[in-house]
C-alpha cells in the first residue's frame, strides 16, 4: 500500500504554488519559470529538464548563463 506523503521541501512548495487570487487585466506578468525557460531558450539548451536530473551537466549550463550574463550586462 502506497501513502501519499505531503510535499516538505520548500524549493518543491514554492515552484508548484498557485496564487489564490486572479491577476490583473492586461498582459500577464512573466512568472520566474517564463525567465528561466526564455533563458534556456536563448542559450539553446534543449532537454533542459534532463539536464537538470545531472549535476555536472547543470553546473556546465549554470556557468554557461553566467558568462554569458556578465557579458550583456557588462557593455
Amino acid at each position: 500500500m502506497f501513502k501519499i506523503v505531503p510535499e516538505v521541501r520548500a524549493t518543491k512548495k514554492i515552484f508548484k504554488w498557485n496564487p489564490l487570487n486572479t491577476r490583473p487585466r492586461g498582459r500577464p506578468k512573466y512568472r520566474w519559470q517564463d525567465n528561466i525557460i526564455q533563458d534556456l531558450g536563448q542559450m539553446k539548451t534543449k532537454n533542459w529538464l534532463t539536464c537538470v536530473q545531472d549535476r555536472a551537466k547543470w553546473n556546465d549550463v549554470v556557468e554557461k548563463a553566467k558568462t554569458s550574463n556578465q557579458r550583456r550586462f557588462s557593455a
